[in-house]
């Protein structure tokens, strides 16, 4: 038979044989040169690179000729990645791939289950919302993409700003009041969370002082800040400011 066609692609190469003279059928053999298999129909799929044979038979006589050798060469898929480490952290998840074999690249997907972009390859990827996120593996040299790697992924999002506190104002003073400590701004339960008084601190993390009241001698901007219970995380700070009424000195002796 004359020499077939090869049309290679990821993962298999299809063979396709020209039509046979009349009397004669042609058949694929596989990889035995001197097979009699019966299939004869115009294409032919592989998946392992090698020698495969198409031979020629007489209708009327049954008699086999010579077979014609196609040498293939397959185009491999890679493999799916192994599975990234995964690092929580308050407000996002970091994600870390090993290394991947010789020849091959492996790039993040974002949350595209069938994603090709070879945008990122880098060794580590932040995701800041939960979901599933995507590795893959292409072949430098082919292009070829394999199978995806998925990763499931939790963010622990810090708690909501306090809901705002009443300031009640002093000569001398003023009384922050957290009346509604126990709810959050959507007037939800907050119960798997403290709120802690940060002073003048907006990105303070004390943790010690959660009381209903916290009073100040200075006028300034102070703040609350809620901090999850289970996994540690703070969210943002409540600002209030605050205006503290001045008393005023103690008058001069007067003369006698």
């Amino acid at each position: 038979p004359s020499t077939p066609t090869v049309q290679n692609n990821c993962g298999n190469s299809v063979l396709t044989r020209a039509t046979p003279p009349s009397g004669e059928t042609w058949h694929w053999q596989g990889t035995d040169q001197d097979g009699t298999g019966m299939n004869s129909s115009s294409t032919y799929t592989v998946t392992t690179s090698g020698t495969y044979y198409l031979r020629a038979q007489n209708n009327t006589t049954g008699c086999w000729g010579n077979s014609r050798s196609v040498l293939v060469t397959v185009n491999t898929v890679p493999g799916v990645p192994a599975t990234p480490t995964v690092q929580n952290n308050c407000g996002n998840t970091k994600l870390t791939r090993g290394t991947p074999p010789g020849g091959v690249t492996w790039y993040w997907q974002g949350t595209n289950a069938f994603g090709m972009s070879t945008e990122n390859s880098s060794s580590t990827y932040t995701a800041t919302a939960s979901g599933t996120y995507y590795l893959r593996a292409q072949n430098n040299t082919t292009g070829c993409w394999g199978a995806i790697r998925s990763v499931s992924v939790t963010v622990d999002t810090g708690p909501d700003i306090p809901p705002e506190p009443i300031v009640k104002n002093n000569c001398g003073n003023s009384v922050l009041i957290n009346l509604s400590s126990n709810i959050n701004d959507n007037q939800q339960p907050i119960s798997v969370e403290t709120l802690y008084w940060q002073g003048a601190n907006p990105d303070g993390t004390s943790t010690d002082n959660n009381s209903p009241t916290y009073t100040v001698t200075t006028s300034g901007t102070y703040y609350l800040r809620a901090q999850n219970n289970v996994t540690g995380c703070w969210g943002n700070s409540r600002s209030i400011s605050v205006n503290v009424k001045a008393v005023p000195s103690t008058p001069s002796t007067p003369t006698v």
